[in-house]
């Protein structure tokens, strides 16, 4: 509050300054809370070394579709899409968008959950090694839930993004 004090009294003086000139120009001053630096488009960050690997692993279909779902996203890594959005944004059958997420689930690079009100729909959940949108906290439950725990031991149904430094998996 106190900073939009301060800026309108330098509004004032500004103003008063051309007044005592003869001037009458039109002043605006915006205050943004955005922090400097802030991204005000929404993101979400990618895992480069992940990348690598789910480009290889994964064919053209099931990239594609991965990437859809990526791009739509939400806090927590969740996505709210029905298939038949997907097939038909993507120009696939509904068919091929399924195989291609139980591919995806099988590389556990996604989860599928049943929607909690419609059993009809799946809440689908990015792997948060490869993709995350949310908070830090957030993030370790989220990693959890997919069989990482917290002293980093890994479990066979799980992507592991070890590299070498070819950049090719261990």
């Amino acid at each position: 509050m106190q900073k939009k004090i301060d800026l309108i009294k330098i509004e004032s003086t500004i103003r008063d300054t051309f007044a005592d000139a003869g001037l009458t120009p039109e002043i605006k001053l915006f205050v943004s809370s955005a922090k400097k630096g802030a991204i005000k488009e929404p993101f979400l960050l990618v895992i480069q070394s992940a990348e690598q690997i789910i480009v290889k692993i994964l064919n053209k279909t099931e990239l594609q579709v991965f990437v859809f779902m990526r791009s739509y996203s939400q806090y927590n890594n969740q996505i709210s899409l029905d298939i038949k959005l997907i097939a038909t944004s993507l120009g696939m059958s509904e068919r091929s968008v399924k195989r291609a997420i139980i591919k995806l689930e099988t590389y556990n690079i996604l989860k599928v959950i049943k929607h909690p009100l419609d059993a009809r729909r799946n809440i689908y959940i990015m792997n948060p090694q490869s993709t995350w949108k949310g908070t830090a906290e957030r993030y370790k439950e989220v990693m959890k839930a997919f069989g990482y725990d917290n002293n980093r031991k890994f479990n066979v149904n799980q992507l592991v993004l070890e590299l070498n430094e070819n950049n090719e998996t261990k």
